[in-house]
Protein backbone atom coordinates (compact mmCIF):
# COMPACT_ATOMS: atom_id res chain seq x y z
CA UNK A 1 0.00 0.00 0.00
CA UNK A 2 3.01 2.24 0.86
CA UNK A 3 4.49 1.34 -2.84
CA UNK A 4 0.95 2.16 -4.40
CA UNK A 5 1.02 5.63 -2.23
CA UNK A 6 4.67 6.67 -3.82
CA UNK A 7 3.58 5.78 -6.76
CA UNK A 8 0.18 7.77 -6.89
CA UNK A 9 2.56 10.80 -5.63
CA UNK A 10 5.23 10.16 -8.37
CA UNK A 11 2.60 11.11 -11.14
CA UNK A 12 3.69 10.61 -14.84
CA UNK A 13 7.46 11.31 -13.65
CA UNK A 14 8.69 8.10 -14.98
CA UNK A 15 12.23 8.04 -13.67
CA UNK A 16 10.72 7.89 -10.13
CA UNK A 17 8.34 5.07 -10.65
CA UNK A 18 11.12 3.24 -12.00
CA UNK A 19 13.31 4.32 -8.65
CA UNK A 20 9.97 3.62 -6.30
CA UNK A 21 9.32 0.23 -8.38
CA UNK A 22 13.04 -1.13 -8.55
CA UNK A 23 13.51 -0.51 -4.60
CA UNK A 24 10.41 -3.13 -4.25
CA UNK A 25 11.52 -5.39 -6.13
CA UNK A 26 14.72 -5.51 -4.08
CA UNK A 27 12.72 -6.28 -1.32
CA UNK A 28 10.75 -8.70 -2.66
CA UNK A 29 13.68 -10.90 -4.10
CA UNK A 30 16.32 -9.88 -1.19
CA UNK A 31 14.05 -9.58 1.90
CA UNK A 32 10.89 -11.90 0.91
CA UNK A 33 13.26 -14.05 -1.18
CA UNK A 34 10.25 -13.74 -3.69
CA UNK A 35 12.02 -14.29 -7.24
CA UNK A 36 8.09 -14.36 -9.28
CA UNK A 37 7.13 -11.18 -7.22
CA UNK A 38 10.39 -9.32 -8.32
CA UNK A 39 10.00 -10.68 -11.68
CA UNK A 40 6.23 -9.22 -12.13
CA UNK A 41 7.22 -5.73 -10.64
CA UNK A 42 9.88 -5.58 -13.26
CA UNK A 43 7.42 -6.56 -15.78
CA UNK A 44 5.63 -3.50 -14.76
CA UNK A 45 8.42 -1.34 -14.99
CA UNK A 46 9.06 -2.52 -18.11
CA UNK A 47 5.32 -1.48 -19.22
CA UNK A 48 6.22 1.82 -17.95
CA UNK A 49 9.59 2.21 -19.32
CA UNK A 50 10.73 -0.39 -21.68
CA UNK A 51 14.16 1.23 -22.81
CA UNK A 52 15.25 1.17 -19.00
CA UNK A 53 18.34 -1.44 -19.40
CA UNK A 54 19.15 -2.67 -15.82
CA UNK A 55 15.36 -3.27 -15.96
CA UNK A 56 15.36 -5.66 -18.92
CA UNK A 57 18.53 -7.20 -17.19
CA UNK A 58 16.92 -8.32 -14.15
CA UNK A 59 14.08 -9.42 -16.14
CA UNK A 60 16.35 -11.81 -18.56
CA UNK A 61 18.40 -13.14 -15.33
CA UNK A 62 14.45 -13.85 -13.25
CA UNK A 63 13.24 -15.12 -16.39
CA UNK A 64 15.73 -17.51 -17.08
CA UNK A 65 15.99 -18.46 -13.25
CA UNK A 66 12.21 -19.07 -13.31
CA UNK A 67 11.64 -20.84 -16.25
CA UNK A 68 9.56 -17.51 -17.44
CA UNK A 69 11.65 -17.19 -20.69
CA UNK A 70 8.98 -17.59 -22.83
CA UNK A 71 6.88 -15.42 -21.45
CA UNK A 72 9.55 -12.76 -21.26
CA UNK A 73 9.96 -13.18 -25.23
CA UNK A 74 6.32 -12.80 -25.78
CA UNK A 75 5.96 -9.57 -23.76
CA UNK A 76 9.38 -7.94 -25.34
CA UNK A 77 8.07 -8.73 -29.06
CA UNK A 78 4.56 -7.52 -28.09
CA UNK A 79 5.99 -4.39 -27.18
CA UNK A 80 8.33 -4.36 -30.61
CA UNK A 81 5.84 -5.45 -32.89
CA UNK A 82 2.70 -3.28 -31.19
CA UNK A 83 3.95 -0.39 -28.85
CA UNK A 84 7.18 0.30 -30.76
CA UNK A 85 6.64 -1.15 -34.42
CA UNK A 86 8.14 1.94 -35.85
CA UNK A 87 10.71 3.06 -33.62
CA UNK A 88 14.17 2.74 -34.89
CA UNK A 89 16.17 4.65 -32.59
CA UNK A 90 18.88 2.09 -31.33
CA UNK A 91 16.68 1.98 -27.75
CA UNK A 92 14.02 0.19 -29.19
CA UNK A 93 16.07 -2.38 -31.48
CA UNK A 94 18.67 -3.29 -28.74
CA UNK A 95 14.98 -4.43 -27.32
CA UNK A 96 14.19 -6.37 -30.52
CA UNK A 97 17.71 -8.06 -31.11
CA UNK A 98 16.78 -9.07 -26.49
CA UNK A 99 13.88 -11.13 -27.70
CA UNK A 100 15.34 -12.19 -30.56
CA UNK A 101 18.09 -13.94 -28.55
CA UNK A 102 15.43 -14.76 -26.08
CA UNK A 103 13.39 -17.10 -29.17
CA UNK A 104 16.65 -18.76 -29.95
CA UNK A 105 17.18 -20.07 -26.37
CA UNK A 106 14.09 -21.24 -26.66
CA UNK A 107 14.73 -23.14 -29.50
CA UNK A 108 12.30 -21.18 -31.22
CA UNK A 109 14.47 -19.77 -34.35
CA UNK A 110 11.03 -19.27 -36.77
CA UNK A 111 10.11 -16.64 -34.26
CA UNK A 112 13.56 -14.78 -34.29
CA UNK A 113 12.97 -14.40 -37.63
CA UNK A 114 11.23 -11.72 -38.35
CA UNK A 115 13.02 -9.26 -35.48
CA UNK A 116 16.18 -10.25 -37.20
CA UNK A 117 14.97 -9.10 -40.38
CA UNK A 118 13.65 -5.80 -39.15
CA UNK A 119 17.07 -5.31 -37.32
CA UNK A 120 18.58 -5.79 -40.71
CA UNK A 121 16.12 -3.50 -42.35
CA UNK A 122 16.63 -0.94 -40.22
CA UNK A 123 20.40 -1.93 -39.58
CA UNK A 124 22.07 -3.08 -42.76
CA UNK A 125 25.57 -1.76 -42.25
CA UNK A 126 25.50 -4.05 -38.85
CA UNK A 127 28.00 -6.63 -39.69
CA UNK A 128 26.78 -8.98 -36.26
CA UNK A 129 22.89 -8.99 -37.10
CA UNK A 130 23.59 -10.90 -40.98
CA UNK A 131 25.05 -14.14 -39.39
CA UNK A 132 22.19 -14.11 -36.27
CA UNK A 133 19.64 -13.97 -39.06
CA UNK A 134 21.11 -17.04 -41.29
CA UNK A 135 21.53 -19.26 -38.18
CA UNK A 136 17.70 -18.26 -37.47
CA UNK A 137 16.81 -19.47 -40.78
CA UNK A 138 18.72 -22.71 -40.88
CA UNK A 139 17.89 -23.65 -37.30
CA UNK A 140 14.19 -22.85 -38.48
CA UNK A 141 14.69 -25.07 -41.98
CA UNK A 142 13.68 -22.34 -43.64
CA UNK A 143 15.47 -22.81 -47.06
CA UNK A 144 13.49 -20.85 -49.37
CA UNK A 145 13.50 -17.45 -46.97
CA UNK A 146 17.25 -18.00 -46.31
CA UNK A 147 17.94 -17.54 -50.05
CA UNK A 148 16.13 -14.69 -50.38
CA UNK A 149 18.46 -13.53 -47.35
CA UNK A 150 21.47 -14.15 -49.49
CA UNK A 151 20.40 -12.54 -52.26
CA UNK A 152 19.59 -9.78 -50.03
CA UNK A 153 22.52 -9.89 -48.47
CA UNK A 154 24.51 -9.71 -51.74
CA UNK A 155 22.40 -6.31 -53.17
CA UNK A 156 23.26 -4.15 -49.97
CA UNK A 157 26.96 -5.48 -49.20
CA UNK A 158 29.22 -2.68 -50.39
CA UNK A 159 32.34 -5.51 -50.06
CA UNK A 160 33.01 -7.33 -53.10
CA UNK A 161 34.30 -10.35 -51.21
CA UNK A 162 31.49 -10.71 -49.29
CA UNK A 163 28.97 -10.56 -51.73
CA UNK A 164 30.84 -13.43 -53.35
CA UNK A 165 30.91 -15.19 -49.96
CA UNK A 166 27.43 -15.19 -49.74
CA UNK A 167 26.63 -16.11 -53.20
CA UNK A 168 28.73 -18.88 -53.51
CA UNK A 169 26.96 -20.00 -50.31
CA UNK A 170 23.63 -19.53 -51.92
CA UNK A 171 24.86 -21.92 -54.44
CA UNK A 172 25.55 -24.33 -52.27
CA UNK A 173 22.07 -23.86 -51.25
CA UNK A 174 20.41 -24.36 -53.95
CA UNK A 175 22.28 -27.29 -55.47
CA UNK A 176 22.18 -28.75 -52.46
CA UNK A 177 18.55 -28.65 -50.22
CA UNK A 178 16.88 -26.57 -52.59
CA UNK A 179 17.66 -28.63 -55.66
CA UNK A 180 17.18 -25.71 -57.81
CA UNK A 181 19.74 -25.73 -60.34
CA UNK A 182 18.30 -22.24 -62.19
CA UNK A 183 18.97 -20.40 -58.80
CA UNK A 184 22.31 -22.24 -58.49
CA UNK A 185 23.41 -20.41 -62.14
CA UNK A 186 21.63 -17.30 -60.92
CA UNK A 187 24.40 -17.09 -58.41
CA UNK A 188 27.42 -18.54 -60.22
CA UNK A 189 26.61 -15.54 -62.53
CA UNK A 190 26.80 -13.54 -60.41
CA UNK A 191 29.75 -13.99 -58.75
CA UNK A 192 31.34 -14.31 -62.27
CA UNK A 193 29.87 -10.55 -62.95
CA UNK A 194 31.90 -9.41 -59.74
CA UNK A 195 34.95 -11.48 -60.36
CA UNK A 196 35.22 -12.87 -63.71
CA UNK A 197 38.45 -14.90 -62.46
CA UNK A 198 36.72 -16.98 -59.91
CA UNK A 199 37.65 -20.41 -60.86
CA UNK A 200 35.79 -22.39 -58.49
CA UNK A 201 32.27 -20.38 -59.39
CA UNK A 202 33.28 -21.35 -63.13
CA UNK A 203 33.56 -24.50 -62.83
CA UNK A 204 30.70 -25.48 -61.13
CA UNK A 205 28.54 -23.50 -63.45
CA UNK A 206 30.27 -25.44 -66.63
CA UNK A 207 29.52 -28.58 -64.40
CA UNK A 208 25.58 -27.41 -63.91
CA UNK A 209 25.54 -26.19 -67.40
CA UNK A 210 27.35 -29.89 -68.88
CA UNK A 211 24.01 -31.97 -66.23
CA UNK A 212 21.51 -30.14 -67.56
CA UNK A 213 22.55 -30.36 -71.45
CA UNK A 214 23.08 -26.60 -71.77
CA UNK A 215 25.85 -26.92 -74.94
CA UNK A 216 25.71 -23.13 -75.64
CA UNK A 217 25.94 -21.77 -72.32
CA UNK A 218 28.73 -23.91 -71.65
CA UNK A 219 30.54 -23.38 -74.83
CA UNK A 220 30.22 -19.69 -74.07
CA UNK A 221 31.64 -20.14 -70.16
CA UNK A 222 34.72 -22.17 -71.80
CA UNK A 223 35.20 -19.17 -74.29
CA UNK A 224 35.15 -16.45 -72.13
CA UNK A 225 37.76 -18.90 -69.61
CA UNK A 226 39.84 -18.94 -73.22
CA UNK A 227 39.98 -15.18 -73.25
CA UNK A 228 41.44 -15.31 -69.97
CA UNK A 229 44.23 -17.51 -70.37
CA UNK A 230 47.57 -17.07 -71.27
CA UNK A 231 49.02 -20.18 -70.78
CA UNK A 232 49.42 -22.88 -74.44
CA UNK A 233 48.24 -26.13 -72.46
CA UNK A 234 45.17 -24.51 -70.52
CA UNK A 235 43.97 -22.58 -74.43
CA UNK A 236 44.42 -25.91 -75.91
CA UNK A 237 42.75 -28.30 -73.32
CA UNK A 238 39.69 -25.59 -73.84
CA UNK A 239 39.71 -25.48 -77.42
CA UNK A 240 39.87 -29.14 -77.72
CA UNK A 241 36.80 -29.47 -75.26
CA UNK A 242 35.40 -27.11 -77.14
CA UNK A 243 35.55 -28.34 -80.41
CA UNK A 244 34.42 -31.75 -78.72
CA UNK A 245 31.27 -30.27 -78.07
CA UNK A 246 30.46 -29.25 -80.73
CA UNK A 247 31.24 -32.13 -82.98
CA UNK A 248 29.54 -35.12 -80.02
CA UNK A 249 26.62 -32.40 -78.34
CA UNK A 250 25.79 -30.06 -81.22
CA UNK A 251 26.41 -31.77 -83.73
CA UNK A 252 28.22 -29.39 -85.84
CA UNK A 253 31.51 -30.86 -87.17
CA UNK A 254 32.10 -27.31 -89.16
CA UNK A 255 31.80 -25.50 -86.04
CA UNK A 256 34.19 -28.18 -84.37
CA UNK A 257 36.82 -27.96 -87.57
CA UNK A 258 36.64 -24.34 -87.07
CA UNK A 259 37.64 -24.22 -83.40
CA UNK A 260 40.04 -26.95 -84.59
CA UNK A 261 41.78 -24.71 -87.29
CA UNK A 262 41.78 -21.79 -84.43
CA UNK A 263 43.84 -24.04 -82.55
CA UNK A 264 46.14 -24.85 -85.15
CA UNK A 265 46.69 -21.47 -86.17
CA UNK A 266 47.29 -19.82 -82.44
CA UNK A 267 49.93 -23.30 -82.03
CA UNK A 268 51.08 -24.38 -85.06
CA UNK A 269 53.18 -27.53 -83.49
CA UNK A 270 50.05 -29.10 -81.70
Amino acid sequence: RIQELRLAEAGDDTAQRVEILTRSAQIQEDMLGSAEGAYDIHARIFRDDPTHKPTRDQLIRLAHQLGRSEALARLLTEHVTKDAADDERDEALEIVREAAELWMGLDQPARAVPLYERLITVRPDNSAVFPALEQALTRAEMWKELAEAYWREADTSLDEQRQVEVLMRLSDLALGILSDAELAIRAFVRVLETQAEHETARGRLERVYENLGRWDALIESLRQRLERSEDAGTREAILLRIATLQDTRQDSPDAAIDTLESLLTEQPGV
